[in-house]
């Protein structure tokens, strides 16, 4: 069972190299070294993001996917969403209603990729990254940067009266320490 799960992942990690790869050679951004700044828990967002999108007959990731795949792994960005009361389950059915509503048909058998929107969220977690002064990106750093796309992801947490900046505010108390739920 432990070869099997271990082949499934080299298999998700081959492809989602290859996605990068592709992208790095057609927009020439760096995405490998973005890629290798990511921690273990931002890479398993991205594959469950992926998942996501599969699941939904998707063969591209949006930030929504992007969410989809931070909500149901268990990482940081899902514990502060959590710690400002947030109902996860209720949010994943959301923004996945809202997925569906739009009816995007898609060719099949086609390669995964990137939209631009989830290339800008990448793009966006290096930035808060960077601000933050972390040497690697985080589901925290996601989380933020998915935040920061207008669209249903915004409406959803508007409804809920998620500001980014009381996410900021999460993420600096919880590095000293002192998290006060107020």
């Amino acid at each position: 069972m432990m070869r099997l799960i271990s082949m499934i992942w080299r298999r998700i990690i081959k492809q989602f190299r290859f996605l990068l790869k592709k992208i790095d050679r057609d927009f020439g951004y760096g995405w490998l070294k973005i890629w290798e700044r990511c921690s273990i828990e931002a890479r398993q967002a991205f594959y469950s993001a992926e998942r996501e999108a599969e699941e939904l007959g998707h063969n591209f990731i949006t930030p929504e996917h992007l969410l989809l795949g931070l909500i149901v792994s268990d990482n940081l960005g899902a514990d502060i969403l959590r710690l400002m009361g947030i109902n996860l389950e209720v949010i994943y059915q959301k923004i996945k209603e809202a997925i569906l509503q739009n009816k995007i048909i898609v060719k099949q058998k086609q390669q995964m990729y990137l939209t631009p929107q989830g290339k800008r969220v990448i793009e966006l977690a290096c930035i808060e990254a960077d601000e933050l002064n972390d040497d690697y990106i985080g589901t925290e750093h996601l989380l933020l940067a998915i935040l920061q796309e207008k669209g249903i992801i915004t409406q959803i947490f508007n409804e809920w009266g998620v500001e980014l900046e009381d996410i900021r505010r999460i993420i600096r108390e919880l590095r000293k320490g002192d998290w006060n739920n107020d």
